[in-house]
């Protein structure tokens, strides 16, 4: 059976969680990691591609996804790692933890159909969602003004989102922030 060759792209501390999990349970696939902190640096995706030999390019989340696709002519198989189901019910957890209003949260990158849905499934009673989905690149600076536009109109007190740089960002700005990173079980699902 031919190896398989697999980038993973993400930031750093996505990549970390991707390759503690992945060590574990895989032994049929060369893995070729390549980390970054804006998308700009994405643009030599295709050098990295032809120079591993890479047969699949896997992301950490659908941002960096959209931008490749969307930029660079990759002719191999690219995927990317949702953050639904059990991303999105750690994170609820953790919000519950803090007692904050699931009113006053905004999300990013999830449906308003994935949050319904696991509001339901955990009997957590809410009136109105607020979210900004995407099936195409977002520049960071529209998310972050999505969130920042909520907390400055008082709808919003918390934030869940699964980038990094609007997570350093509305977090220095002192909002409440959390991450929505990919758990083991999506990430296994995934690979």
């Amino acid at each position: 059976m031919k190896e398989i060759k697999m980038g993973i792209i993400g930031p750093a501390d996505s990549l970390e969680i991707i390759k503690n999990i992945v060590e574990d349970f895989n032994n049929n696939a060369s893995i070729y990691f390549k980390p970054y902190q804006n998308f700009e640096e994405l643009s030599n995706i295709r050098k990295f591609c032809e120079e591993n030999f890479l047969d699949v390019l896997l992301f950490s989340g659908q941002a960096p996804y959209y931008w490749v696709k969307e930029r660079e002519n990759i002719e191999i198989p690219m995927l990317y790692i949702p953050r639904n189901g059990t991303c999105l019910y750690r994170t609820l957890f953790n919000i519950q933890l803090d007692k904050v209003d699931f009113d006053k949260v905004s999300f990013d990158t999830l449906s308003e159909e994935d949050i319904k849905e696991a509001y339901k499934e955990l009997n957590i009673p809410t009136k109105k969602i607020y979210t900004l989905a995407y099936d195409k690149y977002l520049p960071y600076e529209q998310i972050i003004d999505y969130h920042i536009k909520l907390v400055n109109q008082g709808k919003v007190i918390a934030v869940a989102t699964c980038l990094q740089k609007p997570y350093d960002i509305l977090r220095g700005k002192g909002i409440k922030t959390y991450r929505i990173f990919p758990t083991k079980s999506i990430i296994k699902e995934t690979f």
